[in-house]
């Protein structure tokens, strides 16, 4: 009997725990029917609305398919009244678009200051040059400067016809884009028609080359130009040729005449009249010969390749 007993009360709570867990079940059942029911689609706007008239949290989700596209739209709004007015509002600047028509070739100035104030309305772009905020971008290119009179003139054209802020930024990136390209290529292709230009001189020379394009390079140090310079200047050109002139005939007193080689003639004709040129007698007089007869000897090649 004692044995029966335990063995009843042993059925009796493993049904108890069956019922529990069959409450538990149910229960379970109904919280994922509950949860899935705030995920359908609601079956009139009355389901959408809470007991103040104001949507549900999480109200798009339960919208139908077809206006499924627009939810990100409509979750700002928290009520139908604010729907209503964000419709309204849409509809007011869509009809403020279909109305501004394009400007009439013959319209007056008050015509086209009222055009282009409606325009901005719809563009945002500000009416004031200045509050276009152009200014030199980070990095200029090498050799450029920032041209603050042409951004001046380009942002009074955008607030003419009201063009909007965004818009003109863009078209000057692209701007100082075309500028920098436009450089890198000309900067390129004056490389090459520097290497060019040596190729040409190094085959001219042959196995002199070497040794010409050092003595060149003397040369120019001595006219006071920068040896270490890939390409010169006009300036840089005209400074040495003045000091080539300066070096071959000091004074100035025979500028204006027609032949370039005068002031060389002028020169030889001076040198070849030293007295140590002419009738040398001590050491000094035979080291100032050599001088002379050297430097007579350039002032032929000069007049041979000006002359």
């Amino acid at each position: 009997m004692e044995t029966q007993t335990q063995t009843t009360e042993s059925t009796t709570q493993t049904s108890g725990d069956l019922g529990n867990q069959t409450q538990q079940q149910q229960s379970t059942q109904t919280t994922v029917a509950n949860t899935t029911t705030t995920t359908e689609a609601a079956k009139s706007f009355a389901d959408l609305l809470d007991d103040k008239g104001n949507f549900k949290q999480g109200w798009t989700q339960a919208l139908p398919e077809h206006l499924k596209p627009f939810e990100g739209t409509l979750q700002k709004y928290p009520n139908p009244w604010e729907v209503f007015s964000g419709l309204g509002n849409a509809q007011k600047f869509i009809s403020s678009r279909q109305q501004l028509k394009p400007l009439d070739a013959n319209a007056t100035e008050e015509q086209r200051a009222a055009y282009v104030a409606e325009l901005r309305k719809i563009t945002g772009a500000p009416e004031k040059p200045e509050d276009y905020g152009l200014k030199a971008p980070e990095n200029l290119p090498e050799g450029t400067e920032w041209n603050a009179e042409f951004a001046g003139n380009v942002a009074q054209i955008a607030a003419k016809h009201a063009i909007p802020k965004a818009a003109l930024q863009e078209l000057a990136d692209a701007h100082n884009q075309h500028i920098s390209k436009m450089i890198a290529t000309g900067d390129e292709l004056s490389k090459q028609e520097q290497q060019r230009a040596l190729d040409e001189l190094t085959k001219e020379w042959g196995a002199d080359a070497a040794n010409n394009f050092d003595r060149a390079k003397r040369g120019i140090v001595a006219l006071g130009g920068d040896p270490k310079k890939d390409s010169y200047t006009i300036q840089d050109i005209m400074r040495m040729a003045l000091r080539a002139d300066q070096m071959v005939r000091p004074d100035s007193e025979l500028i204006g005449q027609n032949s370039p080689t005068a002031s060389v003639d002028e020169r030889m004709r001076t040198l070849q009249a030293d007295p140590a040129y002419q009738n040398p007698k001590t050491t000094a007089d035979f080291k100032r010969q050599a001088e002379i007869a050297n430097e007579l000897q350039r002032l032929h090649a000069y007049k041979k390749q000006f002359g």
